[in-house]
């Protein structure tokens, strides 16, 4: 029978420390060691340099505390990840520091590109198209960072110095190659994108603002947006909280919401909408009525009862006109 001192393990009170005759003759007096934490230990192992000399004695730590565990936990809680622990430092004796070796990085980019899918049956085509597009807009926005701001100042595109419009165009063609024919179609996208940011800032910003009535936050640039001049921006709130916008804001809100029949054809746009009609009926010039249709369409199903009524009218109607003339 051999006795390695697991008595030091004992209490320093327990009678068995006592019992010389018991075990090897000799009385217990020895203390247990304290056991290293898993994150001391962890510590040590993915350091970024390891110490060889100390590998063996964290080894027995490693065993130690797995004892300890043993005193505290049923043996179903001992499964293949718990035992791992003991291989730890001898993979580190031989493969060299753990964080030139975990999996972290990985798993954490695998969490971004799984939050890429937005169609579960194309899970990979939607994370290569929001990959390019996080990338597209990472270029545009370093490439934009030393690009001169139009300015908030302009009521609209018309009123943009044709100086600053040239400008704009020599700064697209900086950064991408695109033939002088395209000039007047990529103002006109500019002018659009233009009124575009500043509906956006209007209805993100300014107007929560309004209706809480925390007027006080608009007196700084938003922190999203600090390219934005600040003499520019103070303007445009102004001209955004005057009584003749906020009369056609409104105006335009209930002309809105008297809107019941809303085209679902999103990105794609009507003209889209009608190449797909097309391929459907495989007719050079599909009928109004059936592209009205598809545009109202989700699902192959109209969404409102609203849009059925007209659907049934405008079908009826069609049908009654080919009857008369036939």
């Amino acid at each position: 029978m051999c006795y390695m001192g697991h008595r030091r393990y004992l209490p320093a009170n327990h009678p068995d420390r006592r019992k010389k005759k018991a075990f090897d003759g000799t009385e217990e007096g020895d203390m247990a060691p304290l056991p290293l934490s898993g994150e001391q230990i962890l510590q040590q192992v993915s350091g970024k340099e390891l110490e060889l000399d100390k590998l063996d004695a964290l080894h027995e730590h490693v065993v130690k505390t797995l004892c300890n565990l043993e005193k505290f936990f049923p043996p179903s809680f001992f499964d293949i990840m718990i035992h791992l622990m003991v291989h730890l430092v001898r993979e580190a004796r031989l493969c060299g520091p753990v964080w030139a070796r975990w999996m972290y990085p990985f798993e954490r980019n695998m969490k971004v590109l799984k939050s890429y899918v937005r169609n579960h049956y194309r899970p990979e085509a939607c994370i290569v198209e929001c990959y390019i597009s996080e990338e597209a807009v990472e270029f545009c926005s370093e490439y934009m960072a030393g690009v001169e701001a139009i300015g908030l100042a302009y009521k609209n595109w018309k009123e943009v110095n044709p100086t600053l419009k040239n400008k704009v165009w020599k700064d697209i063609q900086t950064g991408f190659i695109v033939p002088d024919t395209f000039k007047h179609d990529c103002l006109i996208l500019a002018g659009k994108l233009m009124k575009d940011f500043k509906n956006r800032m209007t209805k993100d910003i300014i107007m929560p603002a309004l209706k809480e009535n925390d007027l006080g936050r608009l007196a700084q640039v938003p922190e999203k947006h600090p390219e934005i001049d600040a003499a520019d921006w103070c303007k445009f709130v102004e001209s955004r909280l005057t009584p003749e916008f906020l009369e056609l804001s409104k105006v335009q809100r209930e002309r809105s919401s008297k809107i019941q029949s809303r085209h679902r054809s999103g990105r794609s746009g009507m003209v889209n909408v009608r190449e797909v009609v097309k391929k459907d009926l495989e007719v050079a010039d599909p009928p109004r009525h059936r592209v009205w249709i598809k545009s109202r369409t989700k699902s192959r199903k109209l969404v409102t009862d609203y849009d059925k009524e007209i659907a049934e009218k405008i079908v009826s109607i069609y049908y009654s006109l080919i009857e008369f003339y036939s």
